[in-house]
């Protein structure tokens, strides 16, 4: 649970956005237009036509293996590097095999050299075997193997942390160079939404940015505004969530709703979603609560994919699923059916080419449970899915769920 600042501090920065023109550094629109006619409905479902398998690993729950709340997920080879809560009193960092038995931790916490005092964000170099560990408190990526040993750190000026408006940073990608893509990741770091590359060296470019100050249509400081209209409604948007084996990444840029691919070196605009609703002007420029889930939620992904063949999207304004197929450009869509699969937690997931690697919440194997033990429970799951909830019904560390997605042909 966020303590009360970090509330605020979301709600300041979610009415910013709202507030925001989003008129600065917007390039021409040369892309791909795809419309409602353009929209390609298959028959079957998503899982006929895309789903290859999914499987589940239980971790180790012995003592040292305990982590309680996962924060991040990632995955290389048969190896599965677990975070905890950075905001927990004893942030850990633990390494899995393949058969989730417990191999060893990733640093911890404390201010030597080779350890961390706030594991904000983490990553991983494929093409190097390393995992980055982003610092937020001494603004220094700390580098590690996969069997803990530290290898060094590179210092960057770059503050991720509570400074100007902003809080955290929410997507981050290591890139064979050393280098380590962050971006101000969801629709809560506006005013300056923004893809930053930091060099080993600890220097920056930004291929693709967005910055508009929100005080081109607000005459009062967000802070004093929180305090006195109180907290704005919050919505858990997701980040980009990209193909950690490839250095290419697409990314939909949030307000024109464009498909971009970015290089370490280039960036270019590929599509135009144009069949998703635009935010209506009034929102952005004068901030309207009672429009806010309405119209704002209505043009944001709430889940949003980069896989090595395809971009996996879900929208709140309906209830269907999307795919964009990258080697042909068009886009597919189904009616959302997720009784009859299992879908990690989308904000903490590692995409491995076209495998999504995640976790499924506590919370939700409980809750799910606590449904199918109910009198009136309609069997609305599969029964392997129903029998996957039973079996980890008790489980004290998160349990590993891998999604496997059709390769292109």
């Amino acid at each position: 649970m966020k303590n009360p600042l970090y509330k605020s501090l979301f709600a300041t920065l979610l009415m910013a956005a709202l507030l925001c023109a989003c008129k600065g550094n917007v390039q021409p629109d040369n892309s791909l237009q795809i419309t409602e006619n353009d929209l390609i409905h298959l028959d079957g479902t998503f899982n006929d036509n895309y789903l290859e398998s999914w499987d589940y690993i239980i971790l180790d729950e012995t003592t040292d293996a305990l982590l309680g709340y996962a924060q991040t997920v990632l995955y290389d080879d048969g190896l599965y590097i677990i975070g905890s809560e950075s905001f927990s009193p004893n942030p850990q960092i633990k390494v899995f095999d393949s058969n989730g038995h417990y191999l060893n931790d990733i640093g911890h916490v404390g201010r030597a050299k080779n350890e961390y005092l706030r594991a904000s964000f983490l990553a991983l170099n494929t093409s190097r075997n390393e995992i980055l560990v982003y610092d937020t408190f001494q603004r220094v990526i700390k580098r590690y193997s996969y069997n803990g040993d530290f290898l060094g750190e590179n210092s960057t000026d770059y503050n991720a942390g509570i400074t100007d408006g902003f809080y955290g940073m929410e997507s981050v990608k290591a890139i064979s160079d050393g280098s380590l893509l962050m971006g101000d990741g969801s629709i809560f770091m506006l005013p300056a939404y923004e893809f930053q590359f930091i060099r080993p060296d600890g220097n920056r470019t930004t291929p693709l940015k967005q910055k508009t100050p929100y005080h081109l249509y607000c005459d009062e400081d967000p802070l004093e505004y929180v305090q006195k209209v109180g907290d704005m409604p919050g919505l858990g948007l997701t980040s980009t969530y990209s193909d950690i084996t490839s250095d290419t990444t697409y990314i939909l840029r949030l307000f024109d709703n464009h498909i971009y691919r970015m290089t370490p070196d280039s960036v270019e605009c590929l599509a135009n979603m144009s069949f998703i609703p635009e935010i209506p002007d009034k929102v952005k420029m004068e901030f309207r609560e009672t429009d806010i889930q309405k119209d704002f939620a209505s043009s944001i992904p709430n889940s949003y994919c980069d896989m090595k063949d395809y971009l996996y999207m879900t929208f709140w304004h309906n209830e269907n699923e999307y795919m964009y197929e990258k080697a042909t450009s068009k886009m597919y869509q189904f009616t959302r059916d997720l009784q009859h699969r299992i879908t990690p937690d989308l904000n903490k997931i590692t995409i491995y080419g076209n495998t999504i690697v995640g976790c499924v919440s506590l919370e939700e194997i409980i809750s799910i449970n606590e449904e199918m033990d109910g009198k009136d429970y309609n069997h609305r799951f599969s029964p392997d899915v129903e029998a996957f909830y039973r079996k980890v019904r008790n489980c004290e560390n998160p349990v590993i769920v891998r999604i496997h997605y059709k390769s292109q042909k």
